[in-house]
This record gives C-alpha cells, sequence and structure tokens, in this order.
C-alpha cells in the first residue's frame, strides 16, 4: 500500500516538473519571436559618390551580425547618421535570409556639393541685393537649415522694400550619380502696400499728427517715391507699437493699452492702419517720502524749495553745491508727471548724492530701493526711498599697474581721491 503511494507521488512530482519544462520551453519560443530574427549580416550601400568611409557609416550605428533585429534599433542608428551631419538620405532595407535570419542593409547618400546658385522671379529686388542675404555657396555641402535661413532673410528684406507679402522658397535639383545638386532661390513678389491713413481710435490726449510722428511708419506723400517710406513694413510697424506705449508712459499715462491694430485694404496695394487704444489716466507723483536718510536733506526735493544764497569760500559750500544738485536733478516733486523714464533719473542722482560722500553700497543702488503706490482714484503715485545708508569706505591703498612711462606719482597727480 505504502508502495502505491510513493510510485503515485513520483509520478505526479514527474508530471509537475515536465509542465513546468513545457511551460518555459514554449516561453522561451514566444520570447525569442517576439525578440526578433537574428541578423546574419549588415551591408552598407552608398548612392552617389561615397566621400565617407564605410567604417564611419558602421562605427555610428549599433546593429550588427549577430544581434537581434529590432525596427526600433534600426530608427536610433539612422538618428546617429543624420547626427553626424554627414548624411542627406539615409534608407534601411531588411531581407530574409535563408536560415531564417535577416540581412540589414543601411543605404546612403552622403550630402552633396552645392553646384549652382539662381535666383527666379525676383524684378523689384535685385540680384545683387539678394545675393547679400544668400549665406550658402558653391562647393559646399548642402545645408537645408541655411537655406531656410536665406529664405527668410530675402523676405525681410522685400519688407524693407516694402513687399511684405512677397515670399521665397528653395527648389532643390540633385543628382545622385554625380553627388552634385543646383538650388533655386523662387521668388513671388506682391505689389507694394501705400499706406493712405493712420488712425488712432480712442486718443484724446494727443493728436493724431503728434501720435504719428513717433512712428517709422508712415502715411503715403507726394515725395515718398524720393524717400521711400510712406508703405508698409513689417519690422518698423512692430517697434511703432512699443514707440507709442513709451510716448504715453512718458508723459504719465501708465495704464495706456494697445487694444487692437487693424488693417484694412480698401484696394490690393492699398491700406488704413487703425489703433484702437486705451489711454487711461494721467498720473501724477503724490508724497515722496524718505526712510533710512540721516544724511539727505529730504527737503531739497520739495518743489517749493528754497536754495538761498551760496556760500562761498565757506566750508558749507559743498554741502551747499549738493544740495542744489541734488534739486536740479531729482525730477519727481510733488505734483510733477509721473514717468519711468523720471524716477531713473532720481534714484541715479541719490546715488550721485552718497557716492560723493563714500557710501558705496547706496551709490551702486544696492542699498537702494523704491516703492511705488498708486492711488487709481486720485490719479498720483506716492513714492517711497528706502535706504540703508551703511558704512562710508575709504580709500587704503592704489595700486598702479602697467605704466611704463609715465611715473606713478604723475598718475597719482591726476587722481580725484587717494588712500584716506
Amino acid at each position: 500500500m505504502r508502495m502505491c503511494l510513493r510510485t503515485d507521488r513520483l509520478m505526479n512530482f514527474i508530471s509537475r516538473c515536465f509542465g513546468i519544462w513545457l511551460l518555459l520551453g514554449c516561453a522561451a519560443a514566444a520570447w525569442a519571436q517576439a525578440a526578433g530574427p537574428k541578423i546574419d549580416r549588415v551591408d552598407i550601400k552608398f548612392v552617389g559618390p561615397a566621400s565617407v568611409s564605410e567604417e564611419f557609416v558602421r562605427g555610428n550605428i549599433r546593429l550588427k551580425a549577430g544581434a537581434t533585429y529590432l525596427p526600433s534599433l534600426t530608427e536610433d542608428d539612422v538618428h546617429s547618421l543624420y547626427g553626424t551631419g554627414q548624411f542627406y538620405n539615409i534608407r534601411v532595407t531588411v531581407d530574409q535570409a535563408d536560415d531564417g535570419g535577416v540581412v540589414l542593409g543601411y543605404v546612403v547618400q552622403v550630402r552633396p556639393r552645392i553646384s549652382e546658385i539662381r535666383l527666379e522671379g525676383n524684378k523689384k529686388v535685385s540680384d545683387a541685393k539678394l545675393k547679400k542675404n544668400i549665406t550658402v555657396k558653391v562647393g559646399e555641402p548642402l545645408d537645408e537649415q541655411k537655406l531656410f535661413t536665406d529664405t527668410q532673410e530675402m523676405q525681410k528684406l522685400y519688407e524693407k522694400y516694402g513687399y511684405p507679402d512677397s515670399t521665397v522658397k528653395y527648389v532643390l535639383n540633385i543628382d545622385e550619380n554625380s553627388g552634385r545638386g543646383s538650388v533655386t532661390f523662387q521668388v513671388v513678389e506682391t505689389l507694394k502696400t501705400k499706406i493712405t491713413t493712420i488712425e488712432f481710435v480712442g486718443a484724446t490726449s494727443f493728436k493724431a499728427k503728434e501720435l504719428r510722428k513717433q512712428m517709422k511708419t508712415v502715411q503715403h506723400w507726394m515725395f515718398s517715391w524720393l524717400t521711400g517710406s510712406g508703405v508698409f513694413k513689417q519690422d518698423d510697424f512692430d517697434a511703432d507699437r512699443d514707440r507709442l506705449v513709451d510716448f504715453y508712459r512718458d508723459h504719465g499715462y501708465l495704464d495706456f493699452e494697445i487694444k487692437d491694430v487693424k488693417l484694412d485694404h480698401p484696394t490690393p496695394n492699398t491700406m488704413i492702419i487703425r489703433f484702437y487704444v486705451f489711454e487711461g489716466r494721467q498720473y501724477k507723483v503724490g508724497a515722496v517720502t524718505f526712510s533710512g536718510t540721516t544724511l539727505l536733506d529730504t527737503n531739497a526735493v520739495r518743489p517749493d524749495y528754497q536754495l538761498g544764497p551760496d556760500p562761498k569760500h565757506e566750508p558749507e559750500h559743498s554741502e551747499w553745491l549738493q544740495r542744489r544738485d541734488l534739486n536740479k536733478n531729482f525730477t519727481m516733486k510733488t505734483g510733477s508727471i509721473f514717468t519711468p523714464g523720471g524716477l531713473d533719473k532720481d534714484t541715479t542722482a541719490l546715488q550721485d548724492f552718497y557716492g560723493s560722500k563714500g557710501f558705496i553700497e547706496v551709490a551702486q543702488g544696492q542699498a537702494l530701493r523704491v516703492v511705488h503706490s498708486p492711488n487709481v482714484d486720485t490719479g498720483t503715485m506716492d513714492l517711497e526711498f528706502q535706504i540703508d545708508e551703511g558704512q562710508k569706505s575709504y580709500v587704503e591703498k592704489i595700486d598702479i599697474r602697467g605704466n611704463l612711462k609715465t611715473n606713478d606719482k604723475v598718475i597719482r597727480r591726476e587722481l580725484a581721491i587717494s588712500p584716506g
């Protein structure tokens, strides 16, 4: 009885082992099939002249004879070959071998040399002017990125001459056998767009004539044929938007905004430009306060400040000059029109004041901060100048180097500062 039980257990164990072996065998076969067939060999074929060696190609691909073929790895190889910058076209071939493997082929075409550069369709702009924007040269390897950049530069040239909608594209004619090709830049020219009117919808604080003066884009007039003005140029127009914003903000209109711009074409070669603007209100300087100051005469920045007579030849003369310069250079006094440029001048005036007294950190702007507090209801901008005066700096030593013909003492005599 015991013998029968042992026999059954042994048979069950053998059956389980056989099942596991069979399962592992099927899984291995399935994995091998999913992994791909074996590569018998890798062939390299050149289309046209082979200006690089076969060893160079093999050195930049991962798949070798004996490896498992995977399509994703061939894609990586193609990217790697293109990354060398030597090839114009790359194709991959996969052929079935007799033993079930594959023969992998890389068909490569080295970048052809440019044999000729031509221009077609340009009548308004001469060949000589366009060729100044062409960076590719005859005899160089083909570089399509440079060709694209050249077309963009030529289109910008057409915009400069008042033909904003003109287009330029390049066309290639490649001879694979010779490894050479020609490039043709094809130009499609349009009519000049004459600007008949420039309007500013929503502008009430300034006359349209005054606003037009801020722009490079101008209306067409009787002498435009002589000056080249009065036609639409995209670069000038893009910069004009910034000029209008700067003009308004330099006059205290901090909330100014160009809401929209419309370019209307009554005829194919005429244009009306309309700026839709929001001016907002004009801000003036409100309260001007200072914190952290002990040396600065803050009264000097008041609009009603009385400087008093100059105490010439007295010790107070230098202090009088400093107050005079501060009052003169500080432009954002209470009641003045607030402008970003004026605030820059004020911070410079404070830096100069402290710099003349040896407070380097304030002079360099590291210990000077301005807090803006706009009041929309009153249309004022309160300013608080926060200053950390720190310690006065003294000159310990002055080194002079590189003077071979002039003595140190001669140079030191010309300096405005000295040790101590």
